[in-house]
């Protein structure tokens, strides 16, 4: 038996359904139904915060996927979103060293590694100084999480992802609202000066990694940066969305002295829908290695960042409206 805790959201749907279609029994724990939960998969609708019903969830359970937890752009309270994000994972992990769980793979963020990481950044890099509130919990949780595997001796593997793509993302939502001002064939504006490359992946090849950190024995006591084939710098993906999207307007670049104020303000104000510190991924390089994973997993991800963004657009366009009316009420 197999659980992916947050198995009704964006990714842990992709997963829960590719676990049944191996003819897998699959468990998913989430606060709440979707209309993503795949057929087949059992549902187990709680609060992790709840260690008893976490513990009736974890119960027979052979391999824990555990992608649970309140996302970078939530507005919750941050102290509830430590209740949930910390105190839920550690009673998933409690649980699981009861149960007996042969397999405990850890969902984890690239925002852990400091501001500005080496290009390409490997799995040693600095993790100090974690981006926001979203990295700092993911890094305690990751703490946790190691506490369970040398003191417990919890067979435990941890990934470590940048933005995930694919057809139904609902997360970012100033992402879907720049895709309408594509959509709508409106000019597109951009940062002048250096063109930084970044990394997004596409959910089949995280969905992938996921069977490979569950499955490979040398995946146990590791952490794996989980990317994209290859990085694409940000005008690469902007005229790659464009060319998706119809648009046919060409790419205005703004000198950075005269945009960035205004940014920044727009941030302030909640013009622009992000935490403040997801700017920094537009003034510097953020790629991530994924050399160990190649080697020791024999990770090989199909698609490059825009590539991995375009096949996002792709999906949006499709079920735009419902992708809208879940992001909303995200």
């Amino acid at each position: 038996m197999d659980l992916v805790t947050g198995g009704a959201g964006f990714t842990g749907s992709f997963l829960a359904k590719r676990l049944l279609e191996m003819g897998r029994e699959v468990r998913v724990f989430d606060v709440a139904p979707t209309g993503i939960l795949p057929a087949g998969a059992e549902f187990v609708c709680g609060d992790m915060r709840d260690a008893e019903l976490v513990g009736k969830a974890v119960k027979g359970v052979d391999t824990v996927y555990h992608l649970a937890f309140v996302q970078a752009f939530s507005k919750r309270p941050e102290s509830e979103k430590w209740q949930v994000n910390f105190g839920g994972t550690e009673n998933f992990l409690a649980a699981s060293v009861a149960e007996g769980v042969k397999r405990f793979v850890h969902t984890s963020t690239i925002e852990l590694y400091s501001p500005f990481p080496p290009f390409r950044c490997p799995e040693d890099a600095p993790t100090d100084r974690p981006f926001g509130w979203y990295g700092r919990h993911k890094k305690a949780a990751e703490e946790l999480c190691w506490r369970y595997h040398f003191q417990h001796g919890l067979p435990l593997t941890m990934m470590r992802l940048p933005t995930i793509c694919g057809r139904g993302y609902y997360v970012r939502i100033d992402l879907l609202r720049a895709f309408d001002w594509l959509l709508a064939n409106r000019p597109v504006l951009w940062i002048g000066g250096p063109q930084y490359r970044g990394d997004f992946v596409w959910v089949q090849d995280v969905v992938d990694a996921f069977l490979l950190c569950g499955e490979k024995e040398e995946a146990v006591g590791e952490v794996f940066n989980i990317s994209c084939r290859e990085p694409s710098t940000s005008l690469e993906i902007i005229q790659a969305l464009m060319d998706a999207a119809g648009n046919t307007h060409r790419i205005r670049l703004v000198p950075p002295w005269l945009c960035w104020p205004f940014i920044n303000l727009a941030v302030r104000l909640n013009v622009i829908d992000m935490p403040a510190e997801q700017l920094m991924y537009l003034q510097g390089d953020y790629s991530f290695s994924i050399e160990k994973s190649r080697r020791l997993l024999g990770y090989n991800p199909r698609m490059s960042s825009s590539e991995a963004m375009v096949e996002l657009l792709k999906g949006y366009i499709e079920d735009r409206d419902r992708v809208k009316k879940i992001a909303k009420s995200y």
